[in-house]
């Protein structure tokens, strides 16, 4: 693969989804690696360094695959049915379950910042 191309040279879509493909194995890894716990804190240092290059790639990635063909309705309908929606539903789940486990008094401030991902691992 050539990474600096002649104006009249281009790369075909195949060959930029391998790229994005393998760029995605990295970043999954990366994420996955800082999310272990590690007993030793340099391999933590190293592997959080991968991840800070985990989430730009997984943005380049979506924003590139984005279909721009939709109409704005369209993709906003589909965007709240696939995830907000469930983010909510699953969030709201996971903050009674650790209300009624760890015998706290929840707030509706709280249940917010929950869902937000504040202190949390949503």
């Amino acid at each position: 693969m050539k990474l600096f191309l002649p104006k009249n040279e281009s790369i075909n879509k195949s060959e930029i989804s391998r790229i994005f493909w393998v760029a995605s194995f990295f970043a999954i890894f990366a994420v996955v690696c800082v999310h272990i716990q590690m007993a030793n804190k340099y391999m933590a240092r190293t592997f959080s360094a991968l991840a800070c290059v985990a989430v730009p790639i997984f943005l380049i990635r979506s924003g590139y695959y984005l279909n721009y063909s939709d109409p704005p309705l369209k993709f906003w309908k589909k965007k709240l049915l696939n995830i907000i929606i469930p983010w909510i539903v699953v969030g709201t789940i996971i903050y009674i379950n650790t209300l009624l486990f760890e015998n706290n008094v929840g707030s509706f401030k709280g249940y917010l910042l929950y869902i937000a991902g504040y202190n949390t691992w949503i």
